[in-house]
């Protein structure tokens, strides 16, 4: 027991400083999986900066539109109206990457950042680039909100979310181990 939370601790190490870095590059598609703080907002910034063609945020629920997004004031009409498209049937990370690996196939996009939290990034690039090993998916971690709240029910929740999430990324490692050798 000791040991899995050292590895929880030393895996929350490893998120540190990973957190909305400039990204200046120009991709085929800008790719969001729904959910968390700030991450539809950040791709949408990315967007209006002209990094990619196209969004995709995958995760959407099913009655959510393009509406219901623009009034919550992130992006416009324009910009949504041309390039952004809602994928409605992930309701996981697993879903996420397939919903995404079809859109990514359908457009025929080559380079895509994936835009989510930093204590989701790297289970969702296992699974995306399993799925989908011809595209090149480039990670733009979101910092977590967790790591601005000081009050120490609020840390233990952070431990319990990044203890789920660190048990979830060994499970997909040896899931994807176990299935492809």
């Amino acid at each position: 027991m000791i040991v899995i939370v050292i590895d929880v601790v030393k895996y929350r190490g490893s998120l540190i400083g990973e957190e909305n870095q400039i990204f200046s590059a120009s991709v085929d598609a800008i790719v969001v999986f729904s959910g968390g703080s700030n991450r539809i907002e950040s791709a949408v910034e990315l967007l209006e900066k002209k990094l990619a063609k196209k969004l995709f945020i995958s995760g959407v629920h099913p009655k959510t539109t393009k509406d219901d997004i623009l009034t919550k004031n992130i992006g416009n009409d324009k910009i949504f109206n041309c390039c952004v498209d809602l994928g409605n049937n992930a309701i996981n990370t697993f879903e996420n990457a397939l919903e995404t690996a079809e859109w990514v196939n359908k457009n025929q996009f080559n380079s895509v950042l994936l835009v989510t939290s930093n204590y989701h990034i790297k289970r969702s690039l296992i699974i995306l680039r399993k799925i989908n090993p011809h595209t090149n998916f480039i990670p733009y971690p979101i910092k977590s909100t967790f790591d601005k709240d000081r009050q120490y029910i609020k840390k233990l929740d952070m431990l319990k979310m990044l203890s789920g999430e660190y048990i979830k990324l060994i499970y997909t490692r040896l899931s994807i181990m176990l299935l492809y050798i």
